[in-house]
């Protein structure tokens, strides 16, 4: 019993640092403001134009252009869930 707990505590604390507060983030922050609020990205992918989407775990995601904030999405999931839905609502009109 003691180790279950132990293990469940463990996968607790491992899950819980994957996710960021981007409530703190701001549109025009610089890329070193946003570090210093909230660390290093998980991942960073380049995408054309001079954007950066940078990953914060596997459900977060700041979009860096021009080295400045322009979009924060704190959850991904959501988002996409809303999107498929307006697109569905396009197709019946």
């Amino acid at each position: 019993m003691k180790n279950l707990l132990s293990l469940m505590l463990f996968v607790l604390l491992l899950t819980s640092c994957s996710h960021k507060d981007l409530s703190k983030i701001q549109n025009g922050m610089t890329e070193s403001q946003v570090t210093a609020q909230i660390g290093e990205p998980s991942s960073k992918q380049q995408m054309p134009m001079n954007i950066a989407w940078w990953h914060y775990g596997d459900n977060q995601l700041v979009v860096i252009e021009d080295g400045k904030v322009s979009r924060v999405v704190p959850d991904i999931k959501a988002a996409e869930a809303e999107m498929e839905k307006a697109l569905k609502n396009m197709d019946t009109k």
